[in-house]
């Protein structure tokens, strides 16, 4: 435990180092800036902070992240971010420099980034391709793809906000429930809970858009927009948790709860599965499948001999070995996977 909370510190100070040297650089270069001595020099100085925000800084910032986990991509993130900085606090008559940058240096950095993404989007069609091939939930490739592609985080993030807006806008074809897959969300009431949600979304839209248009058109209408955006995201998690269902296939059960929440685990690491409708006790280990707690009942529990990690939106995790959740045949679900199980074990 020591050591895994020294690495931690250790980590959390070189960030530190790797984030504050840069920010060392541009505020040091603001300061001068700002003070008697650049009016004193001010040809020579702009000529040495100009060199100093968009080569030093970036330079400095991609030696310290180098052998870090830090992705790369970020230094060209800073060098965008430092040349916006220069513009704004080099008085115009001492950007010669920054004109000469903006003409003939940063068009060659837009092309390498254009060209880059390229590469990217022809990695992400091709890893697309091929996990298409392994599985037949979109989400389930989507996340993949992006998971290949980029850090665990950001592809958390990208994987959440294509699949709410593809569930929301482009799956509208009726899914039926395959063999081996149970849904979860005719019984509980979630739905309903969830359009009533967009409803309240759509009547406090138009009276704050009334009510910030007195003091701001524009404000109402970003008010107006995020709102729209976040019943758009709801409209999206109820498709998901439509077509998203309960399976068990190749000796592994997927828990899921549209795009809200999911688990995968081995049929061998199940200790009990039961039908199950009280109250769980809040300890260590056990949680509900829903992220809407009570609002949504639960009938099954199982019990597992190892944790697991429940995946939520954007990729938060929460361990567990025990988990409650809703299905709507329950009892049909819990003796299939109990027999699946006693054949599993059967031929091990």
């Amino acid at each position: 435990m020591k050591s895994i909370q020294f690495t931690a510190q250790k980590t959390g100070f070189r960030n530190l180092i790797s984030f504050g040297v840069p920010i060392l650089i541009i505020i040091s270069s603001i300061f001068i800036v700002k003070s008697s001595l650049f009016k004193l020099n001010s040809s020579a100085l702009s000529i040495g902070i100009t060199f100093d925000l968009l080569i030093i800084a970036p330079l400095v910032y991609f030696l310290l992240i180098r052998k870090s986990k830090i992705s790369k991509k970020t230094v060209y993130t800073l060098f965008i971010a430092c040349t916006y900085i220069a513009t704004l606090v080099l008085p115009k008559e001492n950007q010669q420099l920054l004109t000469f940058v903006f003409h003939y240096i940063l068009p060659f950095f837009e092309l390498f980034v254009l060209f880059f993404l390229i590469l990217r989007i022809r990695k992400a069609q091709a890893v697309f391709k091929q996990n298409k091939k392994k599985s037949q939930d979109v989400f389930t490739i989507i996340k993949s793809t992006f998971q290949e592609l980029f850090p665990r985080r950001f592809a958390s993030f990208l994987a959440t906000e294509i699949g709410t807006f593809y569930y929301g806008l482009f799956c509208w074809r009726k899914v039926s429930v395959m063999q081996n897959e149970y849904a979860y969300h005719k019984n509980t009431g979630i739905i309903a809970i969830l359009y009533a949600l967009i409803l309240m979304i759509g009547v406090e839209t138009f009276a704050l858009h009334l009510l910030i248009a007195q003091w701001s058109i524009m404000a109402s209408w970003i008010a107006s927009f995020l709102s729209v955006y976040s019943a758009l995201l709801v409209f999206g998690f109820i498709k998901s948790i439509q077509r998203r269902f309960i399976s068990i296939e190749n000796d592994v059960v997927h828990l899921r709860f549209g795009i809200l929440a999911e688990t995968t685990i081995l049929l061998t690491d199940i200790v009990s599965i039961e039908n199950y409708s009280k109250d769980i006790k809040v300890e260590s280990g056990t949680i509900k499948m829903s992220p809407l707690g009570d609002l949504v009942s639960h009938n099954v529990l199982i019990s597992l001999n190892k944790e697991y990690a429940l995946v939520g939106l954007y990729g938060k995790r929460k361990v567990f070995n025990k988990i409650v959740f809703s299905v709507d045949n329950n009892t049909e679900f819990v003796n299939f996977l109990e027999n699946y199980i006693m054949n599993l074990k059967f031929k091990l």
